[in-house]
């Protein structure tokens, strides 16, 4: 009789340190996954950004002389990184936002893929150099290589193909300066020629053109506001004073930007944008000095 007590108190011991041994567990588990936070990709540091790896392929598109290109991101960062799928945007001949939609996160030391991210991209658009970023190019991923089928972050090192993206924005930029030059002069004659506009017609045709003029830092500053929402949480705008030298002409230079985590006094790039007198916006920074 006695063995038997003392057997079924052994085994209510062993029952009661099992269930606490998973309950402790449990509660570890439960507490790893509280500390693990979520983050948007361009809310993180440099740090982190810089162990998220992207890495992008182009197939054959659905129609002729197209083609399709998928995305696999790999998250070698200790934090869990979320990405608003219609951000990603090839810049080149033409900026193309990515077909898909939604919010995709992915967990520490995992990877997915995103099939046909970008759909049917022309052929004529692949064989000039370009550029995959996220929301704008403060936020590079992959230089578009013509030779290659694949592009991955490692070569945002490459000096050829930073240099070639380099070059066509420039040359890009030059055309639209001189077509845009052209269009002005033809529209200057035509209104000299045309002598029977009503007063009517030349007072709204003023009022069109000065309603986007951009006479000063704080105009650009918040017509970028206007077209981008205001800032949120502890980020702020704020702009470089004077006017700065870029491939298309002089633009006021607008930025957004918030305290570094680790250094809170130091604030970091989250966006850039150059403003021009006539009110167009371009995301990016400028090339040269102010004047």
């Amino acid at each position: 009789m006695k063995k038997r007590y003392l057997a079924v108190i052994l085994f209510l011991i062993l029952l009661i340190s099992g269930c606490s041994s998973s309950n402790g567990t449990n509660r570890e588990s439960s507490k790893t996954d509280k500390e693990t936070e979520t983050y948007f990709f361009n809310k993180i540091s440099s740090e982190n950004s810089s162990n998220v790896k992207f890495s992008f392929k182009k197939n054959t598109g659905t129609i002729v002389d197209s083609s399709t290109i998928d995305l696999t991101i790999t998250n070698q960062s200790n934090k869990n990184i979320k990405f608003d799928l219609n951000e990603f945007i090839l810049l080149s001949a033409d900026d193309i936002h990515s077909a898909k939609s939604g919010i995709k996160i992915i967990k520490p030391n995992k990877k997915i893929t995103i099939k046909k991210l970008f759909q049917d991209v022309e052929t004529d658009v692949l064989e000039n150099p370009g550029l995959f970023v996220y929301k704008n190019d403060n936020f590079k991923l992959a230089y578009l290589n013509p030779n290659n089928d694949t592009f991955s972050s490692n070569n945002l090192k490459n000096r050829h193909l930073k240099n070639d993206y380099k070059d066509y924005v420039n040359q890009k930029g030059s055309t639209t300066v001189d077509s845009n030059k052209s269009n002005n002069s033809t529209t200057n004659e035509n209104s000299n020629n045309n002598d029977t506009s009503s007063d009517n017609d030349s007072v709204n045709a003023t009022s069109d053109t000065k309603s986007n003029v951009v006479n000063s830092e704080g105009q650009a500053m918040a017509l970028v506001e206007k077209q981008n929402g205001p800032a949120i949480d502890d980020e702020s705008y704020s702009y470089n004073s004077g006017m700065w030298d870029t491939a298309s002409g002089k633009s006021y230079w607008v930025i957004l930007t918030k305290p570094n985590p680790d250094a809170p006094d130091i604030q970091m790039p989250m966006g850039s944008w150059m403003v021009y007198p006539d009110g167009t916006i371009v995301s990016g920074r400028p090339t040269g000095n102010s004047n």
